[in-house]
C-alpha cells in the first residue's frame, strides 16, 4: 500500500515508456548490424580493447592515424565494459545489451531526479514521460543539427557512450537533491567518478550542475550550507576517475580537437529563450533554484563557448537544455487535470517523433564487407559518401575484418595526425566524407602537372601502400595505376536524376550498370622506417600552425623536427639504410637495424607520443617529434622503440585507489 501510494503514477507511466522504448529497442537488438555511422568505430574500439589491450583499458592502437593512443583522450569505461561483456555475448551483443539497459533505466533515473528535487509523484511521472517523448525527437524535426542524445543519434548515428551516460547523469543529479546532502554524499561522488569515465559531455553537464549547487550555497542559511560536502563530492569523483583523467589532462596537448559551434534553428531558439524565462521564474524557489541556474549557465556556456571557439561539439549539449524544460513547466501545474493533459501531450509528441523523426532502429541493410587479404603498409579508404552503404564503415572495420592498418578512424580527435590524413583523403576524392576535424586540400586545378607528385609524396609520408576507392585513380591521378589495381567489391549506385549526373559519375568513378565498383590500388611500398639523406631542420615556430602550412604548401615534403638536430649529425650516405627486424602484434614495439657508419637521421612513420621510448644498442636515446606528428631519431646499430606506460598513468591509477579508499572509509 505504501509503495502504491508513493509511486502510483510512476507505475502507471513507466510501462508506457517501457513499451515505447521497446518499439525501437526490439528491432535494434534483432536487426541492427552496428555498421551505421559511429557504431562501426565504437565496435572497432571495443574489439581493440578486447583483443589487444586487456587487462588495461588504454594503450597503443596501430590501426588508425599511423598509430594513436587508444582511450587516452576518450573516456574508456563504455568500451572497457563492452569488451568484458563480449566474452559471453560477443562484441555486438555486449554493445546492444548496454544500450538497451541504459535506455530502459533512463525513465527511472529521470523520475527519481524529479522526485528528489521536490516534484510529487504525478509531476515527476509527467516529467519522465516528457523526457522519453523528447528522446523520439531529433534535430531535423527542429530544423537543426544533431541534438546528441536523442534516439536517432543513439541508435542510428551510434553514439554508444552517450547512451550509457544518460541514466548515470540523472541519478547523479537526483542524488544531489532531497534532504541533507551531507548524509548521502557517497552516491553522487561515485556516480560523478563513473560519469567522467563514461562520457565527457555528460560529465560537463554534471560539472555545471555542481557549480550551480555551489552558487546556491550563498543563498541558503548558514546552517544549511554544505560547502565541504560539495568539495568532497568533486574531489572524490575526480580521484575515482583519475586513472583516465590525469593522463588526459597531462597529454591533452597531443589531441587533434575541433570546435563545432552552435547553430540553433528558430524553433530551438524559441525553446531556449522561453525556457530561460521559465527557469528564472523558479529562482526564488529554493527547491528548483539550482536547476534554474544550471539551465541558465548551460545556455550561456553553449553561446559563449561557441563564440570563443572552445574545443567542444556544442550542438550535442542542446538536448540537456530540453530535458530540463518539463520540470520548470510542470512545477507550476497543480491541477491533476492539467498534469494529465501535459502527460497526454507528451505521448502525442513522442508518437509524432516516432513516425516522423527518421529513427531507423534496424540500421542499414547488411552488405558484403571488403576483404582484400593481408597487405603490407597502410590502406587509405576514400569514396564519395553517396556510393557507400554507410559512411564510416570502410575506415573503421578494415582492421577488424581484414587485419590491415587503415588511415582514418572514428576518434579523429585522439589522432594527432588526423587532420593531415583527412586532408590527404580529400586530395584523393574532394567529395570524400571527413568528420571531426577541419579539412583543407589542394586539387589538380591548382597544382596542375605537380598534382601527381604532390599526392604521392604525402602518401609516402604516411607509409600508405594502398588506396581503396571507387575513384578512377588512373584518370584523376596517374594513368600508370591502371595496371596496379584489383577489383574488391561493389555497392548499388545512387539514383541519377539527369543524364549529366550519370555521365559525370561514369567519367570519375567505376560505374558499371547500376553498381559502383571498388578497387584496391597499389600506390607505394609502405616503408615503416627510412634513412633520410638530409638532416631535418627545426623552424622553432608554432608547431601546429607551421605543420598545417607545411603540409598544404611544401613540395617534396622534406620533414622538420620540433627540436634542433645534434651538431654532428649528417644525412644518410648511399648504401646506408634501415631494416625492420620485428614489429609486435600490438604495434607497440619495433626493432630496427640501422646500417650506417655513424649516427644518421631515421624517420619512423608512426605517430608521435611521449610514451615512446628508444634504446640504441641498449642505451636510451632521444626521440624527435617530426612533421606532421611522426617520429625521428639519430643513431646506428640496433634500435628498439617501445610504447611504455608512463609514471603519469601509474599516478592516476594510484589516485583512483586512494579515491576508492576514501569513498569507503570517510563518513
Amino acid at each position: 500500500m505504501l509503495i502504491h501510494s508513493k509511486w502510483r503514477w510512476f507505475w502507471l507511466s513507466y510501462p508506457l515508456q517501457f513499451l515505447a522504448m521497446c518499439f525501437v529497442l526490439i528491432p535494434f537488438v534483432r536487426f541492427n548490424n552496428l555498421l551505421e555511422w559511429d557504431f562501426s568505430g565504437h565496435y572497432a574500439a571495443v574489439w581493440h580493447v578486447k583483443f589487444h589491450l586487456l587487462p588495461w583499458f588504454s594503450g597503443w592502437n596501430p590501426f588508425f592515424y599511423g598509430g594513436f593512443p587508444e582511450n587516452v583522450f576518450y573516456p574508456p569505461l563504455a568500451h572497457f565494459l563492452a569488451a568484458i561483456l563480449s566474452y559471453p555475448l560477443g562484441v555486438a551483443g555486449a554493445m546492444k545489451l548496454l544500450v538497451c539497459l541504459s535506455l530502459l533505466v533512463l525513465p527511472v533515473a529521470f523520475y527519481s531526479f524529479g522526485r528528489r528535487w521536490g516534484l510529487d509523484d504525478l509531476q515527476a511521472a509527467v516529467c519522465a514521460t516528457w523526457m522519453t517523448a523528447q528522446m523520439f525527437l531529433c534535430g531535423e524535426l527542429f530544423g537543426s543539427q544533431n541534438l546528441g542524445s536523442d534516439l536517432k543519434a543513439l541508435l542510428n548515428v551510434g553514439l554508444f557512450a552517450n547512451a550509457l551516460s544518460l541514466p548515470l547523469l540523472f541519478f547523479f543529479m537526483a542524488g544531489c537533491g532531497g534532504g541533507d546532502l551531507r548524509k548521502h554524499w557517497k552516491g553522487p561522488a561515485l556516480l560523478l567518478g563513473v560519469l567522467i569515465l563514461v562520457h565527457p559531455l555528460a560529465a560537463l553537464i554534471a560539472g555545471i550542475f555542481w557549480a550551480s549547487l555551489c552558487m546556491d550555497q550563498f543563498l541558503v542559511s548558514p546552517q544549511d550550507r554544505s560547502w565541504r560536502t560539495l568539495i568532497r563530492i568533486l574531489a572524490i569523483g575526480f580521484l575515482l576517475s583519475a586513472l583516465w583523467a590525469v593522463p588526459f589532462i597531462a597529454r591533452r596537448g597531443y589531441m587533434n580537437p575541433e570546435t563545432i559551434p552552435i547553430n540553433w534553428s528558430l524553433p530551438l531558439l524559441f525553446l531556449v529563450i522561453n525556457g530561460s524565462f521559465l527557469a528564472l521564474s523558479h529562482v526564488r524557489s529554493q527547491r528548483l533554484r539550482p536547476l534554474a541556474v544550471t539551465f541558465t549557465l548551460l545556455a550561456n556556456f553553449i553561446l559563449i563557448g561557441s563564440m570563443w571557439k572552445i574545443d567542444i561539439q556544442f550542438p550535442r549539449l542542446t538536448i540537456y537544455l530540453l530535458f530540463l524544460l518539463p520540470i520548470f513547466l510542470v512545477a507550476w501545474l497543480r491541477s491533476r487535470f492539467l498534469l494529465l493533459s501535459a502527460g497526454a501531450m507528451a505521448i502525442a509528441v513522442g508518437a509524432y517523433g516516432y513516425f516522423n523523426g527518421g529513427i531507423q532502429p534496424k540500421g542499414v541493410p547488411d552488405f558484403a564487407m571488403p576483404d582484400f587479404g593481408k597487405v603490407e603498409g597502410r590502406i587509405l579508404s576514400a569514396a564519395h559518401p553517396a556510393h557507400l552503404p554507410s559512411y564510416h564503415v570502410h575506415h573503421d572495420l578494415i582492421p577488424v575484418r581484414t587485419g590491415n592498418q587503415a588511415i582514418l578512424g572514428l576518434f579523429i580527435e585522439s589522432g594527432i595526425n588526423g587532420r593531415f590524413m583527412a586532408d590527404l583523403t580529400r586530395m584523393i576524392d574532394p567529395h570524400a566524407y571527413v568528420w571531426g576535424t577541419p579539412s583543407d586540400f589542394v586539387g589538380p586545378g591548382v597544382l596542375k602537372e605537380r598534382y601527381l607528385q604532390y599526392v604521392m609524396d604525402r602518401l609516402r609520408l604516411f607509409g600508405i601502400s594502398h588506396v581503396y576507392t571507387d575513384t578512377k585513380l588512373e584518370v584523376t591521378l596517374d594513368p600508370g595505376l591502371a595496371t596496379k589495381k584489383r577489383y574488391i567489391n561493389s555497392y548499388p549506385a545512387p539514383k541519377f536524376n539527369k543524364p549529366e549526373e550519370r555521365e559525370y559519375v561514369n567519367k570519375r568513378y567505376h560505374l558499371r550498370g547500376d553498381q559502383i565498383d571498388f578497387y584496391l590500388y597499389e600506390v607505394g611500398t609502405g616503408e615503416l622506417a627510412e634513412a633520410l639523406p638530409y638532416v631535418p631542420k627545426s623552424p622553432q615556430s608554432h608547431w601546429k600552425m607551421t605543420n598545417t602550412l607545411w603540409f598544404m604548401q611544401m613540395q617534396g615534403v622534406p620533414i622538420f623536427t620540433e627540436k634542433p638536430a645534434p651538431q654532428a649529425a649528417r644525412g644518410a650516405l648511399p648504401g646506408e639504410r634501415v631494416e625492420v627486424l620485428s614489429k609486435s602484434r600490438n604495434g607497440d614495439r619495433l626493432e630496427l637495424q640501422v646500417h650506417a657508419e655513424q649516427e644518421i637521421p631515421v624517420f619512423v612513420r608512426m605517430g608521435y607520443f611521449p610514451n615512446w621510448r628508444l634504446t640504441i644498442d641498449g642505451h636510451e636515446a632521444e626521440i624527435y617529434r617530426a612533421s606532421p606528428d611522426l617520429m625521428l631519431f639519430y643513431g646506428k646499430g640496433r634500435a628498439v622503440l617501445e610504447f611504455e606506460r608512463s609514471w603519469i598513468e601509474y599516478a592516476g591509477l594510484l589516485l583512483s585507489c586512494i579515491g576508492l579508499l576514501a569513498l569507503v572509509r570517510l563518513k
